[in-house]
């Protein structure tokens, strides 16, 4: 092994096909002999998307890409090359192809520069069966040789899901370079297949004799913090290291990110404290590191950091910072970062006036949480609940049930989680009447079946009483679990329904459900009844 080589400690396995000996199909050289006729009744391809759009021609798509007459921009290649990269840079990949598809009926002369184009938005509408007509195109025009077409082959199939396309391209490619295998490796990681992928790092450079670069360490790096590979993280941090890929910024986060997510928060702090350069990523992962890990006084220090430097914080710093004051309960430091979203103008974001009610709901701020709920530029389907679930938790049970009504009366869509906090607000008031109607309410939209609303509406009906049609509930819900049969025997035994209160421990038992301190609470409960009577 060469100095500063990167293996990483997998065995090679069969989960890959052998490379570069891998499916054998006609050689693309062969089209160039006049056997186009094999290719196009080759399985690998498909034409019926491409020669479709031909039809798009006579609809006047043109003039709405181009703005004027599409002939108007002559044929130079270069025009139309940077045409179609403004709108994939847009995301109109539909509209990208429909200038491919203008270019071929105008026989425009192609370079190695607009297939790679045109591929990328074949990629981008994520369709593996129309990106095989391009591919089909590639060896018609002659630039199945080109590497870099290879690529932009490959990443589009990757991109689709369709890693078996890819794996045949390579297999199949005349020349691959270092992006060939970071493709391969890249798609793995997408596809969740981190062995594959580690594997395939291993491969390019046994097989292959190429040596990873810096995009080939961001990957690994990324497998490895999605899937806690801690050694093989530590081994990427040190080939960093060795080739000066970790004096960039991208690196250096991967790095921070990796050992965070490996559990390895000291290791995280002397890749920080390392760094020549950060940026708002970089302080975001380390307070987002520190709350995960229950360190919320480091992650407002780390805030404070950021306010001395020329760092400007976004929206995931400010959230990072206000979980740290929600879970601290300290009022006066989320009052601080409070002033300071206000003065970056964070709190348009959705997401950080969401987190701003929620801190000061568990700060005991009821006024200044209703306040930022107010003034929300928007509210959506998370806020609402958090504001339920606040105003239920603060003892304003009466105003959730309102938000609640208010919620559905501005068109708002509850989900389940919703709906369990407005059931559980009826269970502590006993207003039996508005939980049938929050029960038809979840008929309706499908969720009576959901395992927690199922066990919020036995908990109400059982407390208040009608034990009955809590048992009717629990019979139709798909899944059951301790909650809700503790729910159940607990309203049996509370309302002095002792037998049957067993008979539900019982039927608990029969369908394996462990039982907790609760349910033993309860069951102790019912026979102390009968020992006294």
């Amino acid at each position: 092994m060469q100095n500063g080589d990167f293996h990483p400690t997998t065995k090679c396995s069969s989960t890959l096909p052998v490379l570069r000996e891998g499916i054998k199909f006609p050689d693309e050289s062969e089209n160039q002999s006049g056997n186009w006729k094999l290719w196009r009744n080759s399985s690998f391809y498909d034409y019926d998307y491409i020669d479709g759009c031909n039809n798009w021609n006579s609809c006047g798509k043109e003039t709405e890409i181009f703005g004027m007459d599409g002939y108007s921009l002559g044929k130079d290649i270069r025009v139309w090359n940077e045409k179609i990269r403004e709108l994939i840079e847009n995301s109109q990949f539909g509209d990208g192809i429909r200038v491919y598809v203008a270019l071929l009926s105008m026989n425009v002369v192609f370079d190695k520069f607009t297939l790679p184009r045109v591929i990328k938005a074949f990629g981008g509408i994520s369709d593996s069966r129309k990106g095989k007509q391009i591919h089909a195109h590639v060896v018609k025009f002659g630039f199945c040789v080109d590497t870099f077409v290879a690529n932009s082959l490959m990443a589009m199939y990757t991109k689709c899901g369709a890693m078996d396309c890819s794996l045949k391209l390579f297999d199949r490619m005349h020349e691959i370079d270092v992006i060939s295998w970071n493709t391969l490796i890249g798609g793995f990681r997408r596809l969740g297949k981190p062995n594959e992928a580690l594997e395939t790092l291993q491969n390019m450079q046994l097989l292959g004799g190429l040596r990873p670069n810096l995009q080939t360490c961001l990957a690994a790096l990324s497998v490895c913090a999605s899937h806690g590979f801690l050694l093989h993280g530590r081994e990427t941090h040190s080939f960093s290291i060795k080739n000066g890929f970790i004096s960039d910024l991208f690196v250096g986060n991967s790095i921070i990110d990796m050992y965070m997510k490996c559990g390895h928060l000291m290791a995280a702090e002397k890749v920080f404290h390392g760094l020549l350069q950060r940026n708002a990523v970089t302080y975001n992962l380390m307070i987002m590191g520190y709350v995960h890990y229950g360190c919320e006084l480091k992650a407002l220090m780390m805030f404070c950091e950021i306010l001395i430097s020329s760092v400007i914080p976004d929206y995931a710093t400010a959230i990072g910072v206000l979980v740290s004051c929600s879970q601290l309960l300290d009022f006066e430091h989320g009052r601080c970062v409070h002033a300071h979203i206000i003065k970056h103008s964070l709190d348009l974001d959705t997401r950080v006036a969401t987190a701003l009610i929620d801190m000061y709901f568990k700060c005991g701020s009821i006024d200044g949480a209703l306040l930022v709920f107010k003034n929300a530029f928007f509210r959506n389907l998370v806020m609402w609940g958090v504001v339920i679930k606040g105003c239920a938790r603060n003892a304003y049970p009466y105003r959730a049930l309102d938000f609640f009504s208010q919620m559905r009366q501005e068109g708002v869509q509850a989900d389940s989680m919703v709906i369990v906090s407005t059931l559980r607000v009826c269970s502590s008031l006993s207003l039996l009447n508005k939980a049938k109607e929050v029960h038809a309410f979840s008929i309706r939209m499908g969720y009576d079946t959901d395992m927690y609303v199922g066990s919020a509406l036995v908990d109400v009906y059982a407390k208040d009483g009608d034990v009955s049609h809590a048992h009717k509930v629990l019979l139709r819900m798909p899944m059951r679990d301790v909650i809700s049969w503790n729910a159940l025997i607990s309203g049996y035994i509370h309302h002095d329904h002792f037998d049957d209160g067993l008979m539900a421990f019982q039927a608990m038992q029969l369908e394996d459900v462990k039982p907790n301190s609760v349910t033993i609470s309860s069951i102790l409960r019912a026979f102390t009844y009968d020992v006294g009577t």
